[in-house]
């Protein structure tokens, strides 16, 4: 007997490409607020970084012999802003706290959205939460933890799942996106969750406003660890392979992969 749930819901074979799909409930959607790819969500501070190390570099290795790197050129930084998608917000909505550190209040443009009606923004009280630690999180945020639910859903391959964390690196002080994984296999929903760090007063959040970030991940990973010292072959490539690194103004990524992988595959 065929089951039923594979008679509608697209589940992914494991022999088939490494492809993340997003489903709307709302037609139309994907040309309004789709999830955006985060290589295409450049920082301002991007062009900042990168005018201050052309303009200083020459004057920072005469002082002190060496090179000024730009934060741009940062391996970890860089990779990290372009992976996965940037969830938004589908609606301009209304938050307004009254500084007791656990009440809000959501407005929206009109009294019922489509879905969701009057719980577009739903909650999670400090009691469900078990007045859960803030730690890494400023003072001022509320106890009560917002749920921004959204009309997309999503599919994975086998093996595979979403990371939903915050908008690091961005310049966003209104709200920080909680951390979880995602696995299609036990919820196919994107709602982001949201500590709101305003306690006082009404915040307008506009539609296309970014909300969370999404990475795939591997959920049924068995990962093995080895623990040793670094051999002269290793070292001698760490060395040229930081060279090249650092050889431009901007780091060319597809140039230092076509090294790695060319000397990985001897």
């Amino acid at each position: 007997m065929k089951c039923p749930v594979h008679s509608w819901w697209p589940f992914t074979k494991r022999n088939e490409e490494l492809k993340i799909t997003f489903m709307s409930l709302l037609p139309n959607m994907t040309h309004a607020y789709p999830p955006v790819l985060a290589r295409d969500i450049k920082p301002g501070w991007i062009d900042a970084s990168m005018k201050l190390q052309e303009t200083r570099s020459t004057e920072y290795s005469t002082r002190h012999r060496g090179t000024m790197t730009g934060t741009h050129k940062c391996s970890g930084i860089a990779s990290f802003i372009q992976k996965g998608w940037i969830l938004t917000s589908w609606h301009d909505f209304v938050i307004e706290t009254n500084g007791d550190g656990m009440s809000f209040r959501a407005r929206y443009p009109i009294p019922n959205l489509p879905l969701f009606g009057e719980h577009a923004i739903g909650q999670f009280s400090p009691d469900v939460y078990a007045d859960f630690p803030q730690t890494g999180l400023p003072p001022n945020t509320l106890k009560t933890v917002l749920k921004v639910h959204i009309p997309w859903l999503f599919d994975a391959p086998a093996g595979w799942g979403l990371l939903m964390c915050p908008l690091e690196y961005i310049k966003e002080d209104r709200f920080t996106s909680a951390t979880g994984i995602l696995n299609p296999r036990i919820t196919q929903q994107l709602h982001p969750i949201l500590y709101w760090h305003v306690l006082k007063g009404q915040t307008l959040i506009k539609a296309g406003t970014p909300l969370c970030r999404l990475i795939p991940i591997r959920v049924d990973d068995n990962w093995k660890t080895e623990i040793r010292d670094i051999t002269t072959e290793e070292r001698d490539f760490y060395e040229s392979h930081r060279l090249y690194s650092n050889l431009h103004y901007q780091r060319k990524h597809g140039l230092l992969s076509k090294i790695y992988n060319s000397v990985k595959s001897k």
